[in-house]
């Protein structure tokens, strides 16, 4: 198949601020989580689709299933109830590592 570029569940991006590995971020229309640390303006492969630990705000108990709503501000970085965008829906409601986090299975946007 000629026209077949990559996989894509990770894709580069051009970092919109200074990113930490792990932390989530939106370009457009997509929702990635970085791969590795990146200055802004830097290509960085993004995890675009997949499973991944988000950390959760104080509170906030999902269920599975629940839509992931992520407040993807840098000073928030967290799932919460409402608000933010919805990045996918969570499988996990408790990381099995880390109480603080849910598993949620990322699904790209078009919208």
């Amino acid at each position: 198949m000629q026209n077949f570029f990559q996989p894509a569940n990770v894709v580069d991006l051009i970092a919109p601020r200074d990113l930490k590995s792990g932390e989530g971020f939106v370009v457009g229309v997509i929702f990635g989580v970085a791969t590795k640390d990146a200055k802004s303006g830097a290509i960085i492969p993004t995890l675009i689709e997949g499973g991944v630990g988000l950390k959760k705000a104080a509170g906030y108990t999902p269920t599975a299933g629940a839509a992931a709503n992520f407040d993807h501000a840098p000073a928030a970085q967290t799932l919460g109830a409402t608000g933010g965008k919805v990045v996918g829906y969570v499988v996990m409601p408790v990381h099995p590592d880390d109480a603080t986090y849910a598993v949620v299975k990322l699904v790209p946007s078009t919208a």
